[in-house]
C-alpha cells in the first residue's frame, strides 16, 4: 500500500493539446512553444477562446505516478468548472507513426485511452477577485496524460 505521510514531488509535463470545441468555425488554439511555458507560471487561455476547451498534458519519466492535482484559478479569470481525465498510451497497433517513425506525441495523445476522474467547481462570482485552489486527493494512479476540460 501507499503511504499517506509520504511527500510527493510535482511531475514534470508539456502540453501536447490544447482545442476549443465550442463552435465548428472557431479557431484553435495553438500550443506555446515549450520554452514559452514554464511550469511555475500560469496558463492562461487566449481572450477569444470558446469554451469548454481541452488542455492536454503529458507527464514525463518512467511510469509517473499521480497522487494528488491542485488546480489554481487566478483573480478574475476563474473557470466555472474543470473535468479531469487520466490517460494511458494505447497499445502499440493502435500508435500513429510519422516521418521518422518515431511515435508523435499527439497522436499518442488522440488515441489514449482516458478514465473519467470527476470535476471541479469554483466559486465564479462576478465581483470575486481571490485566487482559489482546489485539489483532487487519493488519485493514486499511474497514468501518461492528464486532460483538463475547461468550462467558461
Amino acid at each position: 500500500g501507499s503511504n499517506s505521510n509520504m511527500a510527493h514531488s510535482p511531475l514534470s509535463y508539456h502540453i501536447v493539446s490544447l482545442a476549443s470545441f465550442a463552435a465548428k468555425t472557431a479557431k484553435t488554439p495553438s500550443i506555446p512553444p515549450a520554452d514559452d511555458i514554464n511550469q511555475s507560471s500560469p496558463w492562461i487561455s487566449d481572450s477569444r477562446a470558446c469554451f469548454p476547451m481541452e488542455l492536454g498534458l503529458e507527464l514525463l519519466g518512467n511510469h509517473p505516478s499521480v497522487s494528488e492535482i491542485k488546480l489554481t484559478s487566478l483573480e478574475g479569470l476563474t473557470p466555472t468548472k474543470i473535468e479531469i481525465f487520466v490517460g494511458t498510451k494505447s497499445s502499440p497497433e493502435h500508435a500513429w507513426k510519422v516521418g521518422d517513425g518515431k511515435e508523435s506525441e499527439t497522436d499518442e495523445y488522440s488515441t489514449a485511452l482516458f478514465k473519467r476522474l470527476g470535476f471541479v467547481k469554483f466559486q465564479v462570482d462576478g465581483n470575486s477577485l481571490q485566487r482559489e485552489t482546489k485539489t483532487v486527493a487519493d488519485i493514486d494512479t499511474t497514468c501518461h496524460f492528464v486532460k483538463l476540460l475547461v468550462h467558461e
